[in-house]
């Protein structure tokens, strides 16, 4: 069977083009572009995952001890804002490497059930002072952290 979803063209049997569609979302409706558009955009309120999802992410899979020391210096420092060179001097990482263990978190959080697209569990912000990022905590995911004891 040879389907086209979303523009892209996708050969396999019926139940592998049913998983998927089940892994990566629905398919785009015939709604006005200006509709799908706006369903798709996230916002302020939405742009976390929830406390269920973001738990669930959490275990899904064991953590290495870097994503627990991680957690655990924004368990520690929450509602506060975390610097990167904070972040990598707790975990020991250099620049690069703390963003694969920021990427990481991403991936486990976009591979795990009841993923909303565009949502995070972290909250980042560009600090021009002192020319890094910060991170912290969202409530929810600060909530879902916690559970887990890192």
């Amino acid at each position: 069977m040879r389907v086209t979803i979303n523009g892209f063209e996708v050969e396999g049997t019926p139940e592998e083009v049913a998983a998927l569609i089940r892994a990566h979302g629905t398919v785009a409706s015939a709604k006005e572009p200006a509709e799908r558009e706006k369903a798709a955009v996230v916002g302020d309120d939405e742009r976390f995952a929830s406390e269920k999802v973001a738990f669930r992410a959490l275990r899904r899979r064991p953590l290495s001890s870097a994503q627990r020391i991680l957690f655990r210096t924004l368990l520690d420092a929450y509602p506060e804002w975390v610097s990167a060179s904070k972040l990598q001097a707790t975990t020991g990482y250099g620049p690069n490497q703390l963003g694969g263990l920021l990427g990481a978190i991403g991936r486990r959080l976009s591979q795990t059930d009841g993923y909303v697209r565009n949502t995070s569990m972290l909250e980042w912000l560009w600090d021009a002072d002192e020319n890094e990022y910060s991170y912290r905590l969202p409530a929810s995911s600060r909530n879902a952290v916690e559970r887990i004891n890192p």
